[in-house]
């Protein structure tokens, strides 16, 4: 079992209705997202972490060009 310490209670209030996790394409990785945004990646078989702990409700996540591979799905489509 992996954790990711993302956020600090004593800086930032996060609720539970606002924590989601995402899995790659393959269920080689989760991804945990606050507010709508990627914070972290951890490999389930692999040596993967990547983290952005979250500082305030409006900081950015994790960039969509640095998310590992299998997480496409989870990008918005842009409506013409």
């Amino acid at each position: 079992m992996k954790s990711a310490h993302i956020y600090n209670r004593a800086n930032v209030i996060v609720d539970e209705d606002v924590v989601d996790i995402g899995w790659a394409a393959d269920g080689s990785a989760c991804g945990l997202a606050v507010w709508g945004e990627f914070r972290a990646f951890l490999g389930v078989s692999k040596a993967l972490e990547v983290r952005k702990p979250v500082m305030d409700a409006e900081e950015r996540g994790i960039p969509a060009g640095e998310w590992p591979a299998g997480f496409e799905r989870y990008l918005e489509k842009k409506i013409d």
